[in-house]
């Protein structure tokens, strides 16, 4: 969110992509190691971003149905 305050909503993909970044360099430095998988989804002023890292995948259900919103 500090990304998104910091850019505002004309560069909302960038800003979620920097602050995945953001994640990474902060577990990195606390020599942290492991997996990654890690799903979002921001709903901001009626627009929907989602977005994933790793072999994790958003879906979405309509009427039932699923619908993937992201790829592996």
């Amino acid at each position: 969110m500090d990304e998104i305050d910091k850019r505002g909503d004309a560069e909302i993909e960038e800003a979620v992509k920097n602050g995945y970044l953001r994640t990474d360099d902060e577990f990195l430095k606390e020599d942290v190691w492991g997996g990654t998988c890690s799903v979002t989804a921001l709903i901001r002023k009626g627009n929907l971003v989602i977005s994933n890292a790793g072999d994790c995948r958003a879906v979405l259900s309509r009427k039932g149905i699923a619908e993937a919103l992201t790829s592996d």
